[in-house]
């Protein structure tokens, strides 16, 4: 039936190709349309005028000749007019736009759209432990520190249905992890990428790997070898008798999804601008081997143009303290016997209230969290263990005074950094739990800024002050304070009935 078929469609076909109109929701509706009412007429005129007296097979049949008279004419208008359907030229990429944190609320997040594909990506930073998979008949954990998820909805293509993961999803994702996968360095984090497809004309796993790395890019990481992008290939051939094999070539790049509906080839590439790091070929006939490196070529020029574009969106890696990372703290043996010691209930609830996660390692304290918890946790873990951050400001209270100096107690209330306060929960938590407080030290030279022959000249006992910590003593591991450096803080919220001489300015 090809040649009936042929001569029924082709000229509502011709005229549509090389007059398309201007959006692709009005050329797809055009399209089916022709597709319809030419196999309903040849149908109801092989049947002769009873469409139901024709079996399955003769009607599959018939729909298979109205396909294959398509694609010839579309071939046929493309080699004639050297020009695409969307009057693209062959080696030329559709217009892309990118936006970056489009989510505020995720770790990166980045939107790609290259013409009517469009591709939100948003990754998130878990802990290494993440990375390990569970050991299943006796098969070794395999350790995969990028996880790529992609999702196809129906509605990208303006169809309903059900969002599920096919083998389609599931091969597009793993194609996006194996893209981006080397780009992570010696990171020992574990990355996951949600990538969506919110639109699409063709290309869309390949706008995934764009959308991908410049989502690892807003989330804080610089990528090892630079950007990565990603292209598809297409190939439209005809027979012609001069021609090598038999059949002459049009290799087309960034391909759209009418182009690979009726064309022979998708050759995704995804890459730097130096190397490629995925393939994925998928062709309908055999393709010589000479076509492919000249494919791989243009795809390197059209990376090349893709990731100048992305570069210009996003130039370097966004500095972001919201991104949790890992911090390893050099223990002594002192402070690592005293953390073993530690219940482990309290860990657990340190954790949960602070989102982080603690491990202990040989010699090392390490802590997973964003900036802000990592330091509220090893300021709680050091008041645990007797020890305190030098440079911080805390509240003491004056115990015992002695000839050299005064024995202070540090009061659990409202933390303070210089010039600002902030309140720290892990405080109250430490009070709720009825955790004793460590006593530590002031010198005598570092009451006041004046000589003192004695500290009840300056101080008295019960008295409440601001006190700088600056350092811990070597043998008893006992933190030292300076009254002198904080006059300033103390001026803001001391006692009234404090001896001047404490808070005077230097």
């Amino acid at each position: 039936f090809f040649e009936e078929a042929l001569a029924a469609c082709e000229d509502e076909f011709r005229q549509l190709y090389e007059n398309p109109p201007d959006g692709r929701n009005e050329r797809e509706d055009r399209l089916w349309e022709i597709r319809r009412n030419t196999a309903a007429s040849l149908c109801k005129r092989i049947g002769e005028g009873d469409e139901k007296s024709l079996s399955t097979g003769t009607v599959r049949k018939i729909k298979s000749a109205v396909a294959a008279a398509e694609s010839r004419i579309f071939r046929e208008i493309v080699f004639e007019n050297k020009n695409r359907v969307d009057g693209r030229a062959f080696d030329e990429v559709r217009p892309i736009s990118v936006s970056m944190g489009i989510l505020p609320d995720t770790h990166g997040s980045a939107l790609f759209s290259r013409g009517d594909t469009q591709v939100m990506a948003a990754v998130t930073v878990g802990h290494p432990l993440l990375s390990r998979s569970a050991t299943r008949f006796l098969v070794p954990r395999k350790i995969r520190r990028l996880l790529v998820e992609y999702e196809f909805p129906p509605y990208a293509v303006n169809e309903l249905g059900r969002t599920s993961q096919g083998r389609r999803e599931v091969g597009h994702g793993e194609l996006t992890e194996k893209a981006l996968r080397h780009t992570l360095g010696d990171r020992e984090e574990t990355f996951k990428i949600n990538s969506i497809t919110t639109a699409s004309n063709g290309s869309s796993s390949m706008a995934s790997v764009c959308a991908g790395s410049l989502s690892l890019m807003h989330a804080g990481h610089s990528l090892q070898g630079g950007i990565v992008a990603g292209v598809s290939m297409g190939l439209i051939s005809l027979p012609d008798s001069d021609a090598e094999g038999g059949l002459k070539y049009l290799i087309l790049t960034d391909l759209m999804g009418l182009e690979d509906f009726l064309g022979d080839m998708d050759f995704k590439i995804a890459g730097t601008k130096d190397a490629v790091t995925a393939i994925q070929l998928d062709t309908k006939i055999p393709v010589p081997l000479s076509v492919l490196s000249e494919a791989l070529d243009r795809a390197q020029t059209a990376r090349g143009k893709i990731i100048g574009i992305m570069e210009e969106a996003m130039p370097e890696p966004t500095e972001c303290c919201d991104v949790p990372k890992i911090e390893r703290v050099p223990l002594g043996m002192r402070e690592l016997i005293e953390f073993r010691k530690l219940p482990q209930d309290i860990i657990v609830e340190i954790e949960a209230r602070s989102g982080t996660h603690i491990r202990w390692l040989d010699e090392e304290l390490e802590v997973f969290g964003t900036e802000a918890s990592r330091r509220m946790v090893k300021e709680i873990l050091w008041r645990l263990v007797g020890k305190l951050t030098e440079g911080n400001i805390y509240s003491i209270k004056i115990k015992e005074l002695k000839r050299f100096g005064v024995t202070v107690e540090v009061v659990l209330e409202e933390e303070r950094k210089e010039g600002a306060k902030s309140k720290n929960i892990l405080l109250e938590y430490m009070a709720s739990r009825q955790i004793n407080t460590q006593m530590g030290f002031i010198h005598i030279s570092d009451l006041a800024t004046q000589y003192l022959s004695h500290p009840a000249e300056v101080v008295s006992v019960g008295q409440r002050y601001r006190a700088k910590c600056i350092g811990h003593e070597a043998l008893t591991g006992r933190p030292t304070f300076s009254l002198r450096m904080t006059t300033a803080a103390n001026d803001d919220d001391h006692d009234d009935n404090a001896p001047k001489a404490a808070v005077d300015e230097p």
